[in-house]
């Protein structure tokens, strides 16, 4: 039975036989019982325990404990052990016994921050036991947060010790924020991700296993407006043109469009106006409308693993989503010292399964060669864009952890292709410059 929490009047907490169920209905192998009774408790609207009633607790406990004892310089000892307090020895039991409760207090105590600081009502499930567990299965996903005992109340989470880097709040926010990512996702993404069926749960253990580095990179770069891509849309002539257009002839050939109104000059006022082409023509039109041809590097060296890769998965999920709208093509090439395959996505259809065909392909390679892939892919693009009339001016777009020292790269070897340059958890200057020396955006430390 928890000691942290108190249960509402009348309510009853679930009974081991029902956690365990719920905990396979969730695929949790392990589970800590008290945490489950803390949050059902409380989502029930119970309360929590003081802090000083925890610390009596420990104290009346600690102090009839058989296991204490005093070493040859009389100092206080329990479980073998001399009671340093505050960096000094103590030959009070009392007072020894008042610091150890202090410290088991302070691990329960964690975990009330922590619980405090849970937005508990958005947490997913249709019921306390449901969201409880759904609470656990999101905290195994993080360093120290799984295990505990279904036979053992006291279970201890190593996530909530002191030791810990970050605070009981802080591991709260996060989850509070993977859930919010959860709720957020459009369809769109959820089909990028794979998680078009998944529920709110499965979304946010899947987020907390890497994939929140690809929504968050994602919202990152939307918010880069030279980095957004609109439909290119623009007329033609063409006689069969549902559209009209008004404009100043060009040559005496165009004699035949001129309308009426011009012959009402006089005549040499006429002749002077169509030795100047100044008369207006009527003219049928088309729209046309053209698409923005991109072309994505992303650095398959060995060092772009774990959280590096779901960041480049970020700024591709991005691109894949303009393909989706319309308003791009890509070509999605994986490069270390060379460029390795090539994927490609001109339709909606084609982005979503692109995306499950980069997951599943293994791209450690070796080095970073910079320069060198991209000299090789500007002949590519241009071989790609010349004689595409629903394709506009072309851009490239370089993701990489690597510091290659591509400073040999100048801005003529583009070939007026604007290029954009996303530098993950690192800095490389030039690369950035030349990105935005091109009319692209360069950004360092992604």
């Amino acid at each position: 039975m928890t000691i942290r929490t108190k249960s509402a009047q009348n309510y009853v907490l679930p009974t081991r036989e029902e956690m365990r169920a719920q905990a396979d209905a969730v695929k949790l192998r392990r589970f800590c019982p008290s945490l489950v009774e803390d949050v059902c408790n409380l989502i029930a609207g119970g309360d929590y325990v003081p802090r000083s009633e925890l610390t009596d607790l420990f104290c009346q406990e600690i102090a009839h404990s058989p296991k204490w004892g005093v070493d040859r310089d009389g100092d206080v000892c329990f479980r073998g052990k001399a009671v340093k307090i505050d960096g000094r020895y103590t030959k009070s039991r009392a007072e020894a016994a008042r610091s150890l409760a202090q410290e088991r207090a302070n691990y329960h105590c964690n975990v009330q921050d922590f619980l405090r600081s849970l937005d508990l009502d958005n947490l997913p499930g249709n019921s306390p036991l449901e969201q409880a567990m759904g609470l656990l299965k999101l905290l195994s996903q993080q360093e120290g947060g799984s295990g505990g005992d279904d036979d053992d109340d006291d279970g201890v989470l190593p996530i909530f010790q002191e030791s810990q880097e970050e605070s009981p709040e802080q591991k709260a926010e996060r989850i509070n924020e993977v859930i919010d990512m959860a709720e957020d996702l459009d369809e769109t993404e959820k089909e990028l991700l794979g998680m078009e069926n998944a529920s709110t749960l499965e979304i946010a253990t899947e987020m907390l296993r890497g994939k929140e580095h690809i929504i968050k990179v994602g919202q990152q770069v939307q918010k880069l407006a030279k980095f957004q891509r609109k439909p290119v849309r623009k007329f033609e002539p063409d006689e069969e043109g549902e559209h009209i257009q008004y404009r100043s002839m060009r040559d005496l050939g165009e004699v035949s469009r001129i309308g009426a109104m011009e012959f009402a000059y006089p005549g040499s006022y006429r002749a002077y106006r169509l030795a100047t082409l100044e008369p207006v023509v009527k003219e049928k039109i088309r729209q046309v409308s053209r698409k923005i041809d991109v072309t994505i590097l992303i650095d398959g060296s060995g060092s772009m693993d774990g959280s590096r890769f779901y960041r480049a998965g970020g700024v591709l999920m991005h691109l894949l989503k303009e393909v989706i709208e319309g308003t791009a093509e890509l070509t999605i090439y994986f490069f270390d010292e060379r460029l390795r395959k090539e994927f490609r996505a001109t339709t909606p259809e084609e982005a979503k399964a692109v995306m499950e065909q980069v997951k599943s392909s293994n791209f450690q390679g070796g080095g970073t060669a910079i320069e060198k892939c991209v000299k090789a892919v500007i002949p590519k693009i241009w071989e790609r864009v010349e004689g595409a009339e629903h394709l506009d001016k072309p851009e490239l777009v370089i993701v990489t952890d690597g510091d290659d020292n591509c400073s040999r790269l100048l801005l003529s070897d583009l070939k007026g292709v604007k290029l954009h340059s996303f530098l993950v958890e690192c800095n490389n200057q030039h690369l950035v410059n030349l990105a935005r020396k091109s009319g692209g955006v360069g950004v360092s430390n992604l």
